[in-house]
């Protein structure tokens, strides 16, 4: 598995990912437990994660605003409801 397909990460093997994949919170975790400073045991889930839930939450969000007119109140109640 290359680096770009880790989903979740242990804190011992972060500091070799980018911030890019690991996201700034636990780039952070790095930078802190490289300072020596006392870091409780963590694991992250990657960048790659967060974009493969962002695309399918994208998907059914535009799919519930496919048909919605922003004008109408009620029918925002209602795609408010599906998504």
């Amino acid at each position: 598995m290359s680096h770009d397909d880790e989903r979740v990460v242990q804190a011992a093997d972060a500091a070799r990912l980018s911030p890019s994949q690991l996201g700034g919170k636990a780039r952070g975790l790095v930078d802190l437990a490289n300072e020596g400073l006392p870091v409780p045991p963590w694991f992250v889930l990657t960048t790659h994660v967060f974009r493969d839930v962002r695309a399918r939450a994208r998907a059914g969000i535009e799919a519930a605003l496919a048909d919605h007119d922003p004008r109408d109140a009620l029918g925002a109640g209602a795609a408010s409801d599906a998504i």
